[in-house]
Formats: C-alpha cells, sequence, structure tokens
C-alpha cells in the first residue's frame, strides 16, 4: 500500500548509476518512488484509519468535557455569573492598595507594569458554599471578599496572551511549596509566549494580605 509522501515534487535523484535516463526512472530522496507514484493519494484502507482515529479523538474529547468536575462548579470565577464589581469598593480599594504598596504596580507572574488587573482566585459570589475552606479544617475562615482573594495580573480574561486571561483558562497557577517555602508560577501551555518567562518562576507575595493557599491548590 502506498503512502503519501511529503517531501517536494522535484526532489528526485537517479536510482542507479548515471545515464541517459528519462524522467520517469528518477525516484524520489525520500520515499524511493518514480514521478508516477509520488503524488498518488492515501488507499481508502488509510483513509478510513484516519477518520476512525478522528472519531476516537473526538469520542475521548466529549467524555472528558462530560465527566469534568470545573464544567459545573460555580466556585470557579470561570464558569460563574459573577462580576468583578459584585465585590464591595472597599475590598477594591484595598486590594488597589495593596498592589502599588506590596507589588509595586507590577504582574505577579511575569512583572508587567501595564494594564495590571485584579484577578479572583475564586468567585466573588455568596450564594456558593465555600465552608470546605473553613474551620475546623483550616485555621480561619474563607473570606471570598477579602484582598487575599486576589491576584495583581496582567490584561483582563478573554485577553488573549496576557497573564490574567491565561490563569482565568486555568493555564497558569500560582502554588506554595511548603518546603521551600516559596510561592512559585506554573504555565501549562509552552505556546504562551511568556512561557519561559513565566514558569517555575519565584515570586513574593504581599506580606499583608498573602493569598490563600488552599484556594490556589483546589484549583
Amino acid at each position: 500500500m502506498l503512502v503519501q509522501c511529503n517531501c517536494f515534487v522535484d526532489d528526485f535523484k537517479d536510482a542507479v548509476a548515471p545515464g541517459p535516463y528519462l524522467f520517469e526512472d528518477y525516484k524520489c530522496r525520500n520515499c524511493k518512488r518514480i514521478p508516477a507514484e509520488h503524488n498518488q493519494r492515501p488507499t481508502l484502507p488509510a483513509m478510513e484509519r484516519i477518520e476512525a482515529e478522528v472519531g476516537a479523538l473526538r469520542a475521548e474529547l466529549e467524555n472528558f468535557r462530560a465527566h469534568s468536575f470545573i464544567a459545573q462548579d460555580e466556585r470557579l470565577y470561570f464558569f460563574s455569573k459573577a462580576m468583578p464589581r459584585s465585590i464591595g469598593s472597599k475590598t477594591y480599594s484595598i486590594v488597589s492598595r495593596t498592589i502599588q504598596k506590596d507589588y509595586h504596580g507590577r504582574c505577579l507572574f511575569c512583572g508587567e507594569e501595564m494594564n495590571v488587573t485584579k484577578a479572583h482566585i475564586v468567585a466573588g459570589n455568596n450564594k456558593v458554599d465555600y465552608s470546605p475552606f473553613s474551620t475546623p479544617t483550616y485555621r480561619d475562615d474563607l473570606d471570598v471578599n477579602s484582598p487575599r482573594n486576589f491576584l495583581p495580573l496582567c490584561g483582563n480574561d478573554g485577553m488573549d496572551g496576557t497573564c490574567h486571561n491565561e490563569f482565568d483558562k486555568f493555564l497558569m497557577t500560582l502554588l506554595y511549596n511548603p518546603f521551600e517555602k516559596v510561592f512559585k508560577v506554573y504555565c501549562l501551555r509552552k505556546s504562551f509566549h511568556k512561557y519561559n518567562q513565566c514558569h517555575l518562576r519565584v515570586v513574593n507575595v504581599s506580606p499583608t494580605y498573602p493569598p490563600y493557599c488552599r484556594l490556589l491548590a483546589w484549583r
């Protein structure tokens, strides 16, 4: 069964010793076929195999979507209808001062100074039960309106190429390493243009309002 070759049509050479051979006597350097066979399409069995593989991938994707827990968890901001302004203006004022004082107006992940915004760790939705993240499991109660539920990140949700958008899409995260006692940034998409700049980067968080480690680990 012939397999389609991806090399250039003009990429041929003489199959044997030099001589008065016709063009049809030359063979492809990669697949060793003559020009008449070079552009032949895959046979029907090959096409059926490809279609079967594509169908299997589609079925696997649908199965993942059907069983993904994050798709229905309203505690995550990305799937919540709660908008940022649902949080009180007092909290936003504190977060704004914290960004300027403790983070020097920079993105926590990449260090950019332009268009730094307040990113939710979890949704600021008071109708959702957050008791699993409070006492007695943890040493204090969780307050979704606290400045600890925010991170200063560049860009906005839906703005491609920004840390805020990558964080909301669960393609970037921040985790605390209890052994090294440091916060590290993790970038899950290598095609992200800031991957080399951000991945495994150790960052300094606000000493006054450190982000909730329990929420970052749960996300």
